[in-house]
Protein backbone atom coordinates (compact mmCIF):
# COMPACT_ATOMS: atom_id res chain seq x y z
CA UNK A 1 0.00 0.00 0.00
CA UNK A 2 1.44 3.46 -0.76
CA UNK A 3 1.85 6.18 1.76
CA UNK A 4 -0.96 8.44 1.41
CA UNK A 5 -2.66 11.18 4.32
CA UNK A 6 -4.80 7.47 5.50
CA UNK A 7 -2.33 7.80 8.58
CA UNK A 8 -1.93 11.27 9.08
CA UNK A 9 -6.27 11.29 9.37
CA UNK A 10 -5.39 8.65 11.87
CA UNK A 11 -3.43 10.08 14.16
CA UNK A 12 -5.17 13.26 13.97
CA UNK A 13 -8.12 11.88 15.01
CA UNK A 14 -6.36 9.47 17.76
CA UNK A 15 -7.65 6.53 15.77
CA UNK A 16 -5.31 3.47 16.97
CA UNK A 17 -7.91 0.95 15.63
CA UNK A 18 -7.73 2.47 12.13
CA UNK A 19 -3.35 3.18 12.59
CA UNK A 20 -3.19 -0.56 13.16
CA UNK A 21 -5.52 -1.86 10.07
CA UNK A 22 -3.25 0.23 8.14
CA UNK A 23 -0.31 -0.58 9.33
CA UNK A 24 -0.90 -4.20 9.33
CA UNK A 25 -1.95 -3.43 5.26
CA UNK A 26 1.65 -2.36 4.94
CA UNK A 27 0.97 1.16 4.14
CA UNK A 28 4.24 3.44 3.77
CA UNK A 29 5.90 4.99 7.01
CA UNK A 30 7.84 8.24 7.10
CA UNK A 31 9.43 10.01 10.04
CA UNK A 32 7.11 12.35 9.65
CA UNK A 33 4.54 10.17 10.73
CA UNK A 34 6.23 9.29 13.61
CA UNK A 35 6.70 12.93 14.65
CA UNK A 36 3.48 13.96 14.38
CA UNK A 37 1.98 10.63 16.42
CA UNK A 38 4.66 11.56 19.35
CA UNK A 39 2.86 15.05 19.44
CA UNK A 40 -0.24 13.97 19.18
CA UNK A 41 -1.19 10.15 19.66
CA UNK A 42 1.11 8.31 21.68
CA UNK A 43 -0.71 4.53 21.37
CA UNK A 44 0.00 5.42 17.45
CA UNK A 45 3.46 5.65 17.91
CA UNK A 46 4.32 3.24 19.71
CA UNK A 47 2.33 0.84 17.14
CA UNK A 48 4.48 2.62 14.67
CA UNK A 49 8.04 1.80 16.16
CA UNK A 50 6.61 -2.20 15.97
CA UNK A 51 6.05 -1.65 12.32
CA UNK A 52 8.93 1.41 11.28
CA UNK A 53 12.36 1.94 12.45
CA UNK A 54 12.65 5.65 12.41
CA UNK A 55 15.89 6.98 10.46
CA UNK A 56 16.08 9.56 12.95
CA UNK A 57 15.87 7.94 16.11
CA UNK A 58 17.97 10.47 18.19
CA UNK A 59 15.37 13.50 17.39
CA UNK A 60 12.03 10.98 17.95
CA UNK A 61 13.58 10.74 21.30
CA UNK A 62 14.08 14.42 22.20
CA UNK A 63 10.48 14.63 21.01
CA UNK A 64 8.85 12.26 23.29
CA UNK A 65 11.43 13.14 26.41
CA UNK A 66 9.81 16.80 25.79
CA UNK A 67 5.92 15.27 25.88
CA UNK A 68 6.83 13.03 28.68
CA UNK A 69 6.28 9.99 27.49
CA UNK A 70 8.20 7.63 29.38
CA UNK A 71 7.46 4.12 27.60
CA UNK A 72 7.85 5.76 23.51
CA UNK A 73 11.27 7.21 25.36
CA UNK A 74 12.35 3.42 26.60
CA UNK A 75 11.24 1.87 23.29
CA UNK A 76 13.25 4.75 21.33
CA UNK A 77 16.26 4.10 23.98
CA UNK A 78 16.25 0.41 22.92
CA UNK A 79 16.37 0.95 19.77
CA UNK A 80 19.10 2.47 19.87
CA UNK A 81 18.69 5.89 20.22
CA UNK A 82 21.60 8.08 22.14
CA UNK A 83 20.74 10.76 24.49
CA UNK A 84 23.40 12.70 23.94
CA UNK A 85 23.69 12.84 20.16
CA UNK A 86 24.54 16.50 18.63
CA UNK A 87 21.19 17.02 16.26
CA UNK A 88 21.00 19.52 13.55
CA UNK A 89 18.70 22.35 14.72
CA UNK A 90 17.96 23.64 11.64
CA UNK A 91 16.31 20.54 10.12
CA UNK A 92 12.69 20.68 9.32
CA UNK A 93 11.43 17.85 11.75
CA UNK A 94 7.60 17.69 11.25
CA UNK A 95 4.38 19.89 9.30
CA UNK A 96 3.22 20.55 12.50
CA UNK A 97 3.89 23.23 15.19
CA UNK A 98 4.83 21.54 18.39
CA UNK A 99 5.75 24.99 20.84
CA UNK A 100 7.30 22.82 23.63
CA UNK A 101 9.72 21.09 21.07
CA UNK A 102 10.88 24.18 19.79
CA UNK A 103 11.56 25.95 22.77
CA UNK A 104 14.43 22.54 22.85
CA UNK A 105 14.72 22.85 19.31
CA UNK A 106 16.56 26.26 19.08
CA UNK A 107 18.97 26.17 21.51
CA UNK A 108 23.01 24.46 21.33
CA UNK A 109 23.08 20.93 19.32
CA UNK A 110 24.53 19.48 22.14
CA UNK A 111 22.22 18.08 25.07
CA UNK A 112 18.61 18.32 23.68
CA UNK A 113 17.70 15.01 25.08
CA UNK A 114 18.38 16.51 28.92
CA UNK A 115 16.68 19.70 28.04
CA UNK A 116 13.77 18.21 26.77
CA UNK A 117 13.46 15.84 29.79
CA UNK A 118 14.30 18.42 32.61
CA UNK A 119 11.32 20.33 30.58
CA UNK A 120 9.02 17.34 31.15
CA UNK A 121 9.13 17.51 35.00
CA UNK A 122 8.98 13.63 34.80
CA UNK A 123 11.11 12.10 37.25
CA UNK A 124 10.83 8.57 36.09
CA UNK A 125 11.85 9.79 32.69
CA UNK A 126 14.95 11.59 34.16
CA UNK A 127 15.87 8.09 35.89
CA UNK A 128 15.50 6.52 32.65
CA UNK A 129 17.36 8.87 31.11
CA UNK A 130 20.57 8.46 33.57
CA UNK A 131 20.30 4.78 33.54
CA UNK A 132 21.41 5.42 29.83
CA UNK A 133 24.31 7.00 30.32
CA UNK A 134 22.56 10.97 29.99
CA UNK A 135 25.49 13.50 30.22
CA UNK A 136 24.60 15.47 33.20
CA UNK A 137 27.39 18.33 32.93
CA UNK A 138 26.87 19.04 29.08
CA UNK A 139 26.04 22.77 27.77
CA UNK A 140 27.61 24.12 30.91
CA UNK A 141 26.21 21.68 34.05
CA UNK A 142 22.46 22.27 31.68
CA UNK A 143 21.01 19.84 34.42
CA UNK A 144 21.21 22.44 37.40
CA UNK A 145 20.54 25.28 35.57
CA UNK A 146 17.64 24.33 33.56
CA UNK A 147 15.89 24.15 36.57
CA UNK A 148 15.55 27.70 36.25
CA UNK A 149 14.62 27.83 32.55
CA UNK A 150 12.33 24.65 30.95
CA UNK A 151 10.20 23.68 34.35
CA UNK A 152 8.30 27.06 34.17
CA UNK A 153 8.21 26.41 30.07
CA UNK A 154 5.07 26.75 28.30
CA UNK A 155 1.93 25.51 30.05
CA UNK A 156 4.45 25.98 33.67
CA UNK A 157 4.43 29.54 34.52
CA UNK A 158 2.32 28.68 37.20
CA UNK A 159 4.49 27.07 40.11
CA UNK A 160 2.53 23.60 40.80
CA UNK A 161 2.82 21.54 43.34
CA UNK A 162 4.38 18.88 40.49
CA UNK A 163 6.88 21.15 39.71
CA UNK A 164 7.97 22.04 43.17
CA UNK A 165 8.27 17.98 43.96
CA UNK A 166 10.09 17.49 40.54
CA UNK A 167 12.74 20.07 41.49
CA UNK A 168 13.61 18.36 44.86
CA UNK A 169 13.69 14.89 43.82
CA UNK A 170 16.04 15.57 40.62
CA UNK A 171 17.89 17.72 42.59
CA UNK A 172 19.08 14.92 45.05
CA UNK A 173 19.13 12.50 41.67
CA UNK A 174 21.06 14.75 39.59
CA UNK A 175 23.75 15.54 42.53
CA UNK A 176 24.44 11.79 43.41
CA UNK A 177 25.11 11.47 39.90
CA UNK A 178 27.37 14.52 39.25
CA UNK A 179 29.39 15.71 41.31
CA UNK A 180 28.72 19.87 40.78
CA UNK A 181 31.33 22.56 42.10
CA UNK A 182 30.24 25.39 44.46
CA UNK A 183 31.00 28.06 41.17
CA UNK A 184 27.81 25.63 39.17
CA UNK A 185 25.53 25.90 42.15
CA UNK A 186 25.97 29.63 43.13
CA UNK A 187 25.54 30.01 38.81
CA UNK A 188 22.43 28.10 39.16
CA UNK A 189 21.32 29.83 41.59
CA UNK A 190 21.94 33.32 39.61
CA UNK A 191 20.66 31.90 36.99
CA UNK A 192 17.05 31.53 38.84
CA UNK A 193 17.10 34.86 40.31
CA UNK A 194 17.24 36.60 36.85
CA UNK A 195 14.53 34.64 35.27
CA UNK A 196 12.23 35.29 38.18
CA UNK A 197 11.64 31.56 39.33
CA UNK A 198 10.90 31.97 42.54
CA UNK A 199 10.69 28.21 43.79
CA UNK A 200 13.70 27.46 42.47
CA UNK A 201 15.47 30.25 43.76
CA UNK A 202 14.42 29.52 47.55
CA UNK A 203 15.09 25.90 46.76
CA UNK A 204 18.81 26.43 46.01
CA UNK A 205 19.13 29.02 48.45
CA UNK A 206 20.30 26.39 50.89
CA UNK A 207 23.12 25.45 48.59
CA UNK A 208 24.58 28.66 47.98
CA UNK A 209 27.98 29.50 49.44
CA UNK A 210 28.25 31.78 52.11
CA UNK A 211 29.85 34.71 50.24
CA UNK A 212 26.61 35.29 49.41
CA UNK A 213 27.46 39.46 48.92
CA UNK A 214 29.62 38.44 46.07
CA UNK A 215 27.06 36.41 44.11
CA UNK A 216 24.27 39.27 44.57
CA UNK A 217 27.30 41.30 43.44
CA UNK A 218 27.79 39.81 40.11
CA UNK A 219 24.26 39.47 39.33
CA UNK A 220 23.62 42.89 39.42
CA UNK A 221 27.36 43.75 37.83
CA UNK A 222 26.37 41.43 34.78
CA UNK A 223 24.40 41.34 31.95
CA UNK A 224 21.08 40.10 33.21
CA UNK A 225 21.73 43.19 36.03
CA UNK A 226 18.23 44.76 34.46
CA UNK A 227 16.37 41.49 34.53
CA UNK A 228 17.36 41.18 38.43
CA UNK A 229 15.75 44.58 38.96
CA UNK A 230 12.71 43.36 37.09
CA UNK A 231 12.34 40.29 39.42
CA UNK A 232 13.72 41.59 42.97
CA UNK A 233 10.16 41.85 44.20
CA UNK A 234 9.62 38.48 43.68
CA UNK A 235 12.84 37.31 45.01
CA UNK A 236 12.84 38.94 48.08
CA UNK A 237 9.71 37.68 49.16
CA UNK A 238 10.36 34.08 48.71
CA UNK A 239 13.76 34.66 50.66
CA UNK A 240 11.68 36.11 53.73
CA UNK A 241 9.46 33.14 52.70
CA UNK A 242 12.10 30.79 53.27
CA UNK A 243 12.96 32.05 56.58
CA UNK A 244 10.40 30.37 58.26
CA UNK A 245 11.23 27.02 57.39
CA UNK A 246 15.26 27.15 57.13
CA UNK A 247 17.77 27.49 60.10
CA UNK A 248 20.11 29.78 57.59
CA UNK A 249 18.32 32.77 59.04
CA UNK A 250 21.05 35.17 59.55
CA UNK A 251 22.09 34.14 55.97
CA UNK A 252 18.78 34.31 54.07
CA UNK A 253 18.11 37.80 55.80
CA UNK A 254 21.14 39.17 54.15
CA UNK A 255 20.38 38.29 51.10
CA UNK A 256 17.08 39.37 51.03
CA UNK A 257 18.24 42.59 51.96
CA UNK A 258 21.32 42.63 49.71
CA UNK A 259 18.72 42.23 46.97
CA UNK A 260 16.74 44.66 48.36
CA UNK A 261 19.11 47.56 48.60
CA UNK A 262 20.59 46.54 45.34
CA UNK A 263 17.17 46.95 43.52
CA UNK A 264 16.65 50.01 45.43
CA UNK A 265 13.41 48.75 47.36
CA UNK A 266 11.75 49.77 50.02
CA UNK A 267 9.51 47.17 51.52
CA UNK A 268 6.79 48.51 49.77
CA UNK A 269 3.00 48.77 50.80
CA UNK A 270 2.26 46.03 47.75
CA UNK A 271 4.74 44.13 48.89
CA UNK A 272 3.73 43.90 52.89
CA UNK A 273 -0.21 43.44 51.41
CA UNK A 274 1.20 40.01 49.81
CA UNK A 275 3.82 38.37 52.40
CA UNK A 276 0.14 39.12 54.65
CA UNK A 277 -1.80 38.14 51.93
CA UNK A 278 0.26 34.76 51.64
CA UNK A 279 0.14 34.13 55.84
CA UNK A 280 3.81 34.62 55.45
CA UNK A 281 5.04 34.87 59.48
CA UNK A 282 6.76 38.44 59.08
CA UNK A 283 6.14 39.15 63.11
CA UNK A 284 9.79 40.12 63.63
CA UNK A 285 9.75 42.54 60.24
CA UNK A 286 6.38 44.63 61.26
CA UNK A 287 8.43 47.01 63.06
CA UNK A 288 11.03 47.76 60.80
CA UNK A 289 7.86 48.40 58.43
CA UNK A 290 6.45 50.27 60.13
CA UNK A 291 9.51 52.72 60.81
CA UNK A 292 9.91 52.98 57.40
CA UNK A 293 6.42 53.56 56.84
CA UNK A 294 6.84 56.68 58.84
CA UNK A 295 9.76 57.87 57.87
CA UNK A 296 8.30 58.04 54.00
CA UNK A 297 5.34 59.48 54.98
CA UNK A 298 3.84 56.25 53.54
CA UNK A 299 -0.27 57.08 54.93
CA UNK A 300 -1.40 53.42 53.02
CA UNK A 301 1.29 51.41 54.80
CA UNK A 302 0.48 52.53 57.94
CA UNK A 303 -2.94 52.31 57.96
CA UNK A 304 -2.39 48.29 56.47
CA UNK A 305 0.75 48.11 59.18
CA UNK A 306 -2.63 49.44 61.80
CA UNK A 307 -4.46 46.26 61.41
CA UNK A 308 -1.61 43.87 62.31
CA UNK A 309 0.47 45.22 64.97
CA UNK A 310 0.10 46.14 68.83
CA UNK A 311 0.56 50.18 68.38
CA UNK A 312 0.61 50.56 72.26
CA UNK A 313 3.86 47.39 72.20
CA UNK A 314 5.49 48.92 69.42
CA UNK A 315 5.76 52.20 71.10
CA UNK A 316 7.14 50.57 74.31
CA UNK A 317 9.64 49.12 71.94
CA UNK A 318 10.74 52.22 70.73
CA UNK A 319 11.25 53.78 73.95
CA UNK A 320 12.85 50.64 75.45
CA UNK A 321 15.20 50.76 72.25
CA UNK A 322 15.48 54.57 72.67
CA UNK A 323 16.23 53.97 76.63
CA UNK A 324 18.35 50.84 76.60
CA UNK A 325 20.73 51.15 73.02
CA UNK A 326 20.41 54.86 72.27
CA UNK A 327 18.74 54.34 69.08
CA UNK A 328 16.02 52.01 67.26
Amino acid sequence: MNSDNSLFESIDKDDVVGAQYLLQEGIEITDKHLQKAIQLSPKIAKLILTHYIPKNLDLALTMAACQGLFDLSKILLEMGAKPNSEQDKNVNCFDVSLYRYYRVYYRESKGFVLYATMYSCNIDLLKLMISFGIDLSVNNNMAINIFSEECYGAGKETETEKVTQFIQEAWKIITEHHQYSQLDIDNAFINAVVRGISAYTRFILRYISTEHSKIIKELFDSEYGNEVHLHGERTILFCLYELNFENNHKQLTLIANEIAMKCNFIYSYEIIKKLLRYQFNITNYLKHFMLLALLNNDVKLIKLLREHLDLTKFLDQIATDITEKGSI
